[in-house]
This record gives C-alpha cells, structure tokens and sequence, in this order.
C-alpha cells in the first residue's frame, strides 16, 4: 500500500517490511532475504509511442541493442524513480551512464502511469518495463498509441519474481513473514 521509495527506505533501515513484487535473486542480500520464486514475468521491453518507436527500430533495429540506445542522446530514456531491474539489465544501465541522461519520474501514486503520461506527451521517448503494462494502458487509459520493442539478448529471459523481507529487521522477521 506503500510507494516503492517508501517501502525501499523501510528494507534499509531494517524494519518490519516486505515487498510482494521483487525481483528473485538466488542469494539473499543484507538488504533483503528473498522467498522462493513466486511470480514468472515475461522479459522487459522497450515501451514507446508508436511514432518514436518505429524511429527507434529504424535507428537500432530490432530488437533493440540496448547499450546503443541508452547511450544515443537523439531519445530521452524515463522511468519511476523507484523502478528497477534485472541485475543484469541494471548493470547495462549503470555502465553507460544513462542516469545522466535520465528523466526520472517521482510521482509516488501509480508511477509507471506517470512514466506512460510523460511518454505520449513528449517528455521522455521511452522506458523499460514489463511488455503487459503497455497493453494495461492501451486498453485502460486514453492512450492507445504505446508499443513495445524486444531488447536484444533478452527477448527470450523470463524475469521470476519474488517476496523481499528487511534482512536486518529485529526478532526474525523476514524469516518469520516468509513462512506465513
């Protein structure tokens, strides 16, 4: 019922806090202890309006490399602030320093929506996420020009997803929420 921001601050400090949609990952961290895998996603994607993507694919085919395209300064990458990814697709982001040329979203109430609104206005020309959620907003929302492209080498990489409970939380807790 919380922000992810609000619930990332709670895992850190160690309190009594679980996230239901996590990314799995097969060590624990001493951020976070994981549960089993409890949810199979499809691979992230590209998400843009079908005008900027068709540019995109013209640009950097299909699928997208993804390296080139976050290091093209012709398109504005966006996303919730909060939103994160597979390790290895966070590293990608990481080394080529899209963060610099990031537009970060900080709405706290639906983010990803807010990520989509900035996307058919203009703001940003495209995100990464979950290829269902471009079809959530072409069906649901007054939008209906959002498309998804395949990121090169991970078209095919089912993300699973997990339950994270505060590592450092007192009286064993993570352990103790897993369980239940």
């Amino acid at each position: 019922m919380l922000p992810q921001k609000r619930i990332g601050k709670y895992l850190d400090e160690g309190q009594q806090a679980c996230f239901p949609c996590m990314i799995h990952r097969k060590v624990n961290t001493p951020r976070v202890f994981y549960s089993v895998p409890t949810t199979v996603y499809p691979p992230f994607a590209i998400i843009a309006s079908a005008k900027t993507a068709k540019v995109i694919s013209q640009q950097h085919s299909s699928p997208i490399n993804l390296v080139k395209l976050l290091t093209d300064n012709k398109f504005i990458f966006g996303q919730s602030a909060a939103r994160k990814f597979t390790p290895e697709l966070n590293t990608i982001a990481r080394n080529t320093k899209s963060d610099q040329h990031t537009s970060l979203s900080w709405n706290s109430e639906n983010e990803s929506s807010s990520v989509i609104n900035r996307l058919n206005h203009g703001y940003i020309d495209y995100t990464i996420d979950y290829p269902f959620l471009a079809d959530y907003y072409n069906r649901f929302s007054e939008f209906d020009n959002v498309v998804t492209l395949p990121i090169a080498d991970h078209a095919d990489k089912l993300v699973l997803g997990a339950i994270g409970c505060s590592t450092n939380a007192p009286n064993n807790f993570a352990n103790n929420a897993l369980k239940k």
